[in-house]
This record gives structure tokens, sequence and C-alpha cells, in this order.
């Protein structure tokens, strides 16, 4: 199996200008769909769709299917640099459970280049039981992933699986300015209860919702509200505007007249 998984990683999509040239690598057709009902073989020379069937029916039926494994799928969707053996390898491991797999291996994935890779290990690590076993920072760093389809989902993860109280005040700042509003909004939840040295980092909170709940919290615990007025996030300057003129405070309307944000200075 080892082999076979070393020559079908060194295909190309090259070697697949159009759909049908799939039929034109013997080789891999051969270790990949060898007892498909759809394909015809002439012995050692060429593939054909049997009359009346379509390629885009064709399911994997490798030449030795006892041979792979979960392991050996897994080996080969990491390892594959062509497209057409992603996508096999995608189709074979979607028939395992996540028990067979195991969801810690399934990690790497998720922040796969190909958006389809991601998305399938989202989808078998989203129900898997042990998740709880993998650290906090493990999922903390896949909150910077970048498919929002694969984020909603780790997010709904961490959400059920890690204890945000356990997490350092840095760690909790840091993720209320990430760029994307579930990880923003998740996190600013996290900010009850505690008592950050600095809250200046909530003046970059970028995500509307975010930054409601982010401006009251800094406001209840006494951040200087020039800071937010300041802010370049938008949102955040206008939950900082009420603040500010509810509080009274004179001595700052020379410093936002010199704000370089047309929202402020006409304000």
């Amino acid at each position: 199996l080892h082999g076979v998984i070393d020559a079908l990683a060194h295909y190309r999509d090259t070697d697949f200008p159009e759909g049908a040239n799939l039929l034109d690598n013997w080789g891999l057709v051969h270790a990949l769909f060898h007892h498909s009902d759809l394909l015809v073989c002439r012995p050692w020379r060429d593939w054909h769709v049997r009359p009346g069937r379509a390629l885009r029916d064709l399911k994997p039926a490798p030449y030795f299917p006892q041979l792979w494994t979960a392991d050996g799928e897994l080996a080969l969707l990491k390892r594959a640099t062509s497209r057409p053996v992603r996508r096999t390898a995608m189709a074979m491991l979607k028939k395992r459970t996540i028990g067979e797999i195991g969801a810690d291996r399934l990690l790497p994935l998720l922040e796969h280049d190909d958006p389809d890779v991601a998305t399938l290990a989202a989808s078998l690590i989203e129900n898997a039981p042990d998740l709880a076993a993998i650290p906090a920072e493990t999922w903390i760093k896949l909150l910077e992933v970048r498919n929002p389809t694969v984020l909603d989902v780790i997010c709904s993860i961490v959400t059920r699986v890690v204890d945000g109280s356990r997490l350092s005040d840095d760690d909790v700042l840091r993720l209320c300015t990430s760029e994307a509003a579930p990880v923003s909004r998740m996190a600013v939840g996290w900010l009850k209860g505690r008592k950050p040295a600095s809250l200046v980092l909530l003046a970059r909170v970028r995500d509307r919702i975010a930054a409601k709940t982010a401006v009251a919290f800094a406001r209840a615990n006494g951040a200087p509200v020039l800071d937010f007025l300041d802010s370049p996030s938008e949102p955040v300057r206008r939950e900082a505007w009420p603040w500010f003129t509810e509080a009274g405070d004179r001595s700052l309307w020379p410093k936002l007249l010199e704000s370089p944000y047309d929202d402020i200075r006409l304000a």
C-alpha cells in the first residue's frame, strides 16, 4: 500500500486537463477504481465508461480493497497533490467512522490549502466523542484558520469543550480583536468576571456585535474613553460616543477636534 500511495502522490493536476483525462492514467484508475462497475478495461490498454453511464458517478473501488485502511486513506489525502486523487481519498474516508480515524489526526487537515479537505475534516471532527481530551491551546491556534465554514465548526466545538475562564487575559483580549466575527463574538463572552491590567486592546475589536460588548466592558472597568474614540474600528467609535457624551468630560473636546476620523470630528 505504501508504494501505491507514493505513486498516487506523484500525480499532478496537469495530468488531468479535462475530467475525461482521468481515464488516460491507467495506473491511477487501476489502483483506485479497478472494480468499478461503471468502467470497462481492455487489459493493459485503456479504460472506458460503460454505455449509458457517466464519469461523474465514479466512486472508489480499489484493486485491493482489503489493503486500504483509514491510515492509508488519511496518508493519501495528506500527500495527494492532484485534485482527483484528493477527492478519491476523501470519498474513501467519508465511509469511515471518526473512531477509525481519530479526531486528533484530522486536526492538521483543518488548515489544508484545499477548502474541500478542510471542510471534510471539520464535518468528521464535529461530533467526535474525545474532543475534550485535545488541549485548549490546540483549539485556540485553530481559531486562526481562514476557511469560514471550518471556522464556524471550530467555534462551535470550542464553545462546548474549552473553558474560557482558564485562558489567560492576553489570549482572550487577542481573540476579541480577531478579524473573524465568530471568534471575536465568542471571545468577548469570556470577558465576564475578568480584570485585565490593560483594556486598550479592546479598542481594536472589529465586529459590530462584539464591539458593543467590548466597549461596555471597558466602560464598566474604568478604561479611558479616549482610547475608544481614537479606535481605528468604526463600530468601536460608534459605541464609545454615547459613553463620552454621557460622561460629560469637556477636557476631551479639543482632542476630539484633532481626530483623524470624520465621524468623530463631525459629531
